[in-house]
């Protein structure tokens, strides 16, 4: 079974690389969607193991906003904080994803890194 850390173990050796700049952009933007998917994941199996109830298969899509909402509704705080920042990093991922101009992009590669790591730990 695949270990989702491996995503932000990756997200953090990507946002280190220094090779050139359009190699380093292309680091960043990648270890921000390394980092949301490992959460997103981690997040999942959680869910999945409380009782959340999945969309049918052609719709999982749903799901990146469905876990985050259903974090945000539990009763443990830490939960909650989770959830929120999972959104957060959902937000950071489809801008990386999809924007041809991302402004701060090491800062917010960086900082989704850090709270992706949060996350992980956040999440029993």
């Amino acid at each position: 079974m695949f270990d989702w850390k491996g995503y932000l173990d990756l997200a953090n050796k990507l946002i280190k690389q220094d090779i050139n700049v359009l190699i380093n952009e292309a680091c960043w933007r990648s270890a921000v969607s390394r980092a949301y998917y490992a959460c997103f994941h981690k997040a999942r199996a959680f869910a999945y193991s409380q009782g959340f109830q999945p969309p049918p298969k052609q719709k999982l899509w749903k799901e990146h906003k469905e876990i985050p909402h259903f974090l945000i509704k539990q009763v443990n705080s830490n939960l909650k904080k989770v959830g929120v920042d999972l959104k957060r990093l959902s937000k950071n991922r489809r801008d990386c994803d999809y924007e041809p101009l991302v402004k701060n992009i090491k800062s917010l590669a960086e900082s989704s890194v850090m709270i992706a790591s949060k996350i992980f730990q956040g999440i029993p």
